[in-house]
């Protein structure tokens, strides 16, 4: 069916101490490997390009006691079997740390504070441990709905073609930019892309070799490509599709967005609806073409992930306490569901580690 694959999950910590699992997928089924303690509501994970480190958000707000969010960086073993050791932790620079992303030219590391609407990048040292901050930048933005009253920063990409960190913002409807090579102690920005009014931009996804993104609205259930201005290296709006059914009238909201490793098709969770939406790339001027909706195989489905030829993908359903297991036809993008693994608490985070030997 597959190769072995290996997966770190994710996940909050309200009804129990465990926040990340490393979990092996094969033939037969999905199984967890390993345990780990210590990093409170885990809800986002990277890992280093070379070595076995996992950095981790601790998805935290400050408290009576000063506590507020942190990043966390755990060396495992070259298996990823035995207890991590933690090489350290340090401040998010804001609340709610919820997403993270890896410079792997440059050897930074980014994170985005939602309820604080900050970014911030350190250096990442030669052990994987995290150096010295390098820069930070507090958003400025509202938007016309209740949860948009300030910014709320949901996710940095880094984009080594334009040389810049993306930042979307869902509180201030926008994505804001950031050069890479502008570090000091604030990031430098250098331009900003500004969504309908209420869309709640949340996850961006780039594509593997066209110069265009996709770009989640979490609030309004859309998904917006943007292709990449040659003149200004900024972006442009391309074309919006909903991500419901015409004939669905339920709440729901967009959480995650991916592009297929081939650059063929995209996909886009929905919570309420419990699905992913399913498009077709067709190029950068037409854009996308919808494909229909696959149900997640449980409850609200956050966040999901694409190994590295695409042929399987691992959804983590919130709600239901579950991971699904799909395997995705190549000629066609469309996913089916293989198995699941239930007694998961609150998984919100999928990511595939180094193919196992």
């Amino acid at each position: 069916m597959t190769a072995r694959s290996r997966i770190a999950v994710g996940s909050y910590t309200h009804a129990t101490a465990v926040g990340i699992r490393v979990i092996d997928l094969d033939d037969d089924g999905m199984r967890e490997r390993t345990r780990i303690e210590g990093v409170a509501h885990a809800s986002f994970l990277v890992h280093h390009p070379t070595l076995p480190v996992l950095y981790s958000v601790s998805e935290t707000v400050a408290s009576s006691d000063g506590v507020a969010g942190a990043v966390v960086a755990l060396r495992f073993d070259e298996e990823w079997q035995k207890q991590p050791v933690e090489l350290g932790r340090v401040p998010s620079r804001g609340d709610a740390p919820c997403h993270l992303a890896i410079d792997r030219q440059n050897e930074h590391l980014y994170v985005a504070n939602y309820v604080s609407g900050t970014v911030a990048c350190w250096q990442l040292e030669s052990d994987g441990s995290l150096g010295a901050l390098l820069g930070e930048r507090q958003h400025e933005g509202s938007g016309p709905t209740d949860r948009q009253r300030e910014p709320h920063a949901h996710c940095v990409r880094v984009d080594l073609e334009s040389q810049r960190i993306h930042a979307v913002d869902l509180g201030a409807d926008r994505v804001f930019s950031y050069d890479l090579a502008g570090l000091g102690s604030e990031l430098q920005p250098v331009c900003e892309w500004e969504a309908a009014p209420g869309a709640g931009p949340r996850h961006l996804a780039l594509h593997p070799s066209a110069p265009v993104a996709f770009v989640v609205g979490e609030l309004d259930s859309t998904v917006t490509m943007l292709r990449r201005d040659t003149a200004t290296g900024g972006w442009v709006t391309a074309g919006v599709w909903p991500t419901l059914p015409g004939e669905w009238s339920g709440a729901s909201t967009t959480a995650e967005v991916a592009v297929h490793p081939t650059g063929k098709y995209v996909y886009v969770s929905n919570r309420g609806h419990d699905s992913l939406a399913v498009f077709e790339f067709v190029d950068e001027r037409a854009g996308l073409a919808p494909r229909g909706w696959v149900e997640s195989g449980g409850a609200e489905p956050r966040h999901f992930a694409l190994n590295h030829d695409g042929s399987v993908l691992v959804i983590a359903n919130q709600a239901s306490n579950s991971l699904v297991r799909m395997s995705v036809d190549q000629a066609t993008g469309q996913p089916r569901i293989l198995d699941r693994l239930e007694d998961i608490d609150a998984p919100v985070c999928v990511l595939f580690l180094d193919e196992a030997r």
